[in-house]
């Protein structure tokens, strides 16, 4: 499965992770394929995308948050907080979004 880190660096959900054939560069050690990390312009374009990418995340919840009326997310208890899948919630406790109980 892909996390929003690899899609903000440039996966495009090949499938092939695990065969070191990464066509973008990301899940490979071979350095021609490395080569295509960040668009092609390398490891510090990619790292840009990522910050870019936590930046952006960042303002989000802090924008949430707020609409809760907190000043801060280190003020929301598990109680706000929702997972989509069943493995998630079971792992760490937190309940399943749509569901009260």
């Amino acid at each position: 499965m892909v996390s929003a880190i690899e899609i903000a660096v440039g996966c495009i959900m090949c499938g092939k992770c695990s065969t070191g054939e990464c066509p973008v560069g990301i899940c490979t050690q071979g350095p021609e394929l490395r080569k295509r990390l960040g668009g092609g312009k390398g490891i510090g374009r990619a790292v840009e995308w990522i910050t870019n990418f936590l930046k952006v995340t960042t303002k989000e919840i802090v924008q949430l948050t707020a609409t809760l009326s907190y000043k801060g997310i280190n003020l929301l208890s598990k109680e706000y907080l929702r997972v989509l899948t069943v493995g998630v919630s079971t792992m760490i406790g937190v309940k399943l979004v749509g569901l009260d109980y």
